[in-house]
């Protein structure tokens, strides 16, 4: 195994604790990790089939970014940070195969920084509420062995209580966060599809019943649990399906004890996803009938679309919880 490495973080403690959990690994030392990760006629597909290759790397500016209009948020204001660009998992639908020329993982070591910039809005801002959505370009749980997302920044967070920060996930990695103090002002929020879903479209994930039992424990010791259903994607008896899906979620985890809830469709900008379209020439998924939207993002029609959120609504209210949840279509 190979890790890249920039020269000038080699002695960094997060890159040598990191290094330490490989340590057959051979480095190879570099300048900048865009030699690596920005290099031209790379093969996404290729890389991702051979498994994960580590680039450590340090984060110059554009630590915070704001959430663009169509990210949903019950708070006032809110932005996202990555720690690390590209995922452990490998789902199909993803749009960081259309954003990024490598599949390389890259892992940016220097989070001081991060906190650094994360205060200074913070403390722009003292009297608006301010959700902050961490690793935007990754599932940090996943990597939270490698990473520490959740170890070094939930204690961290707890002293801004106009600040709230999300940790989104598929996986159900909770050991490592199980121990945890619980603080009142972090979510976990587990995107939990059905398993036809997950089947069909998100490689390497864990099973439903994994996800929903990982979201359960943590409801039971306390934390702010999130349920986010999405991308919502159309194909044969889907309706059916979703049905007896939210039927089986609120069987093993009720649905009045998730905090929040968040569900969405299907939807990608048109860059990505003509990209992406030609990564899967068989793919049901990138070759049916979408429509582009005023923001130039593809998805399906006005019509599906609203079938789509009378069907969810339908479910969300049998179940008393409409009250408690959120879209974006």
């Amino acid at each position: 195994m190979r890790i890249f490495v920039e020269s000038s973080i080699q002695d960094h403690p997060e890159t040598k604790r990191i290094l330490a959990k490989f340590s057959q690994a051979s480095l190879v030392f570099i300048d900048n990790y865009a030699e690596v990760f920005h290099r031209k006629n790379q093969d996404f597909r290729w890389q991702k089939s051979q498994g994960l290759q580590y680039v450590l790397a340090e984060k110059k500016h554009g630590f915070i970014q704001r959430n663009p209009d169509f990210c949903v948020s019950d708070t006032e204001e809110s932005y996202y940070f990555s720690q690390s660009l590209n995922c452990l998992f490998d789902c199909e639908y993803c749009f960081l195969q259309g954003m990024f020329a490598s599949a390389f993982l890259v892992i940016f070591v220097n989070k001081e920084d991060f906190q650094t910039e994360i205060q200074k809005i913070i403390e722009k801002q003292p009297n608006k509420k301010i959700t902050f959505f961490a690793n935007y370009d990754n599932d940090g749980l996943a990597l939270e062995n490698i990473l520490h997302t959740a170890k070094d920044f939930i204690p961290w967070f707890e002293q801004y209580k106009n600040a709230h920060l999300e940790i989104r996930t598929k996986s159900a990695n909770i050991q490592t966060v199980e121990n945890l103090q619980v603080t009142d002002n972090t979510t976990f929020a587990f995107t939990i599809n059905p398993q036809e879903v997950i089947d069909m479209w998100e490689k390497k994930t864990p099973t439903a019943l994994k996800r929903m039992e990982a979201a359960k424990t943590l409801i039971e010791k306390g934390w702010r649990v999130g349920l986010r259903i999405e991308p919502i994607i159309l194909f044969d008896n889907w309706e059916k399906v979703y049905v007896q899906f939210f039927h089986e979620l609120n069987s093993i985890v009720p649905l009045s004890g998730f905090y929040n809830i968040f569900y969405g469709i299907f939807k990608m900008p048109s860059a990505y996803f003509t990209k992406i379209q030609k990564m899967y020439p068989e793919s049901s998924l990138y070759h049916s009938a979408y429509e582009k939207g005023k923001n130039g993002e593809i998805s399906y029609s006005f019509e599906a679309r609203k079938k789509i959120k009378d069907v969810f609504i339908k479910q969300l209210c049998q179940y008393g919880v409409e009250t408690k949840s959120f879209s974006a279509f």
